[in-house]
């Protein structure tokens, strides 16, 4: 995982996910803000301790972990089955609207 030094994994900072530079900032979270519209500009000011190539580290680290990931599955798999799957945990079951 070379040149990803802003993506740290901490198991005292939410239980190891990865995060932005050991911050309680999770690369979901900010893969989140992205996909449902925020720009750079409007995540650094709501979280002004953030700088724009943490930003920009969290989806290329999102970009190469999606790549690194192979499933070989039958030709009729939904997104919301393989939703299903990684949430047996108490989390709901359905994708989020």
């Amino acid at each position: 995982m070379l040149g990803f030094d802003r993506i740290t994994f901490d198991p005292n900072i939410l239980g190891g996910r990865a995060c932005i530079g050991g911050m309680r900032v999770s690369v979901s979270l900010v893969l989140n803000l992205v996909a449902n519209g925020m720009s750079i500009e409007e995540i650094i000011k709501a979280y002004p301790y953030l700088e724009p190539e943490d930003i920009r580290q969290a989806l290329q680290y999102a970009a190469w972990v999606a790549a690194e990931s192979i499933h070989e599955f039958g030709t009729n798999i939904s997104m919301k089955f393989l939703y299903q799957e990684r949430t047996h945990d108490n989390r709901p079951s359905d994708p989020p609207a």
